[in-house]
């Protein structure tokens, strides 16, 4: 279950990473909801992804393709980065779908479960037009601002 917290309220929600994305529309539509391009040719029962494992990861790869940063203060010692490098992916028998390498393959290969990427990819699940983001300049500002907090728990 992951919990989703807006404006002081928080909801619970259990995440069925094997559902398909269509499934996952039908039960939980209040959270999640498909992209027209991740269904093939517009044809609304037909899901371009296996599962939504496949389709978050596919969604954050797409946000970082398209500008998204991550910053990773210990690159050289990144857990995260090499967790990212190792998940591969597959076109299905099963109507030629986008599938990840399983956690038993990955395991088999003696790779290690991805739990950080997996963190990563679940917070691309739910929409959030409604959100502001920074732009790369605001962001480097904020960076660049040396400033020392008194109270290590003010930010919270």
């Amino acid at each position: 279950e992951i919990a989703l917290a807006t404006k002081g309220k928080y909801e619970a929600y259990t995440v069925l990473v094997g559902n398909t994305p269509k499934k996952e529309e039908q039960y939980n539509g209040r959270f999640f909801t498909r992209h027209p391009d991740e269904m093939v040719e517009e044809d609304e029962d037909n899901d371009l992804f296996m599962n939504i494992r496949a389709l978050m990861f596919f969604r954050g790869r797409d946000w970082i393709l398209s500008g998204g940063e991550v910053v990773d203060t210990d690159v050289d010692n990144s857990f995260f980065k090499n967790e990212l490098g190792v998940i591969k992916y597959k076109r299905s028998l099963q109507g030629n779908k986008i599938q990840l390498m399983s956690k038993i393959e990955m395991l088999k290969l003696g790779i290690p479960s991805p739990n950080i990427a997996d963190a990563f990819a679940l917070t691309f699940l739910r929409d959030l037009d409604d959100q502001t983001f920074q732009t790369a300049e605001e962001r480097a500002a904020i960076l660049a601002e040396d400033e020392t907090i008194d109270d290590p728990h003010a930010v919270f």
